[in-house]
């Protein structure tokens, strides 16, 4: 036993805290000790003594004994409902900026009516659509995509990199290559050049899709077997 406390008791008569974490190593429990305790929270190393021990000995000790277990379940299952809500936000973030800045790069300038708005100087070479694109897709690689650079470079840091190494590499390749396009179309008038904003805002997006589909899979699978642990008797009998 490696730790005893006690919960919704007024008092707590005649021993310590720790005299009693000594008295449970030995085995040993004064009932005048424990007549006020409302509920003992034991925490112990089961390899090396079983709930059961030591009910049976409280038990002995004309003590009226019930066990209270954390609700794991509970935990997990509002553990993985607040993880999905998070990706759920982070998705529809990225949609909301990923989509237009989509149909601005490659479906509105191919559209008659509105492709003249699209390709409209604004300063040199550098036209309407490359600067939308430019705004809307910024949000998604450094607000939303925030969380990836973070744990990106944690792997690295642990010497294991994963997806997010790739997506974030990536990424940030075709943001940048965007960047020095823009940068080079603002100092030369004649210059034109091509611009992937809408890739690495729609990768990410893509990114949020899979890791919301699966959190939502998972979600699924622990309700599952939630409702499977639900079929256990809340009662058994111990033949000895």
């Amino acid at each position: 036993v490696s730790q005893v406390s006690t919960m919704g008791a007024d008092t707590f008569k005649g021993s310590a805290r720790a005299d009693l974490i000594a008295q449970l190593s030995k085995h040993y429990i004064d009932r005048r000790q424990l007549n006020t305790v409302t509920v003992l929270d034991v925490v112990f190393e089961p390899e090396v003594c079983r709930t059961r021990r030591i009910v049976d000995f409280l038990i002995s000790k004309d003590l009226a004994v019930g066990i209270i277990k954390d609700d794991d379940i509970r935990r997990e299952r509002e553990r993985h409902a607040s993880k999905r809500r998070i990706q759920l936000t982070l998705l529809l973030a990225s949609v909301l900026f990923s989509v237009p800045c989509m149909l601005i790069a490659m479906i509105f300038p191919m559209i008659p009516a509105l492709a003249p708005y699209m390709k409209q100087k604004l300063f040199r070479s550098l036209d309407t659509a490359t600067v939308l694109s430019l705004l809307l897709s910024t949000p998604v690689q450094f607000g939303c995509g925030w969380g990836m650079y973070k744990k990106a470079y944690a792997t690295i840091k642990s010497n294991s990199p994963g997806m997010e190494v790739l997506v974030m590499l990536g990424t940030s390749a075709a943001y940048a290559y965007s960047l020095m396009a823009i940068l080079i179309m603002l100092y030369e008038p004649e210059a034109k050049l091509q611009t992937f904003f809408e890739t690495s805002a729609t990768l990410i997006t893509f990114v949020y899709l899979g890791k919301y589909l699966e959190s939502s899979a998972t979600g699924r699978t622990s309700s599952a077997l939630t409702k499977l642990l639900e079929l256990k008797p809340s009662t058994t009998t111990l033949v000895s």
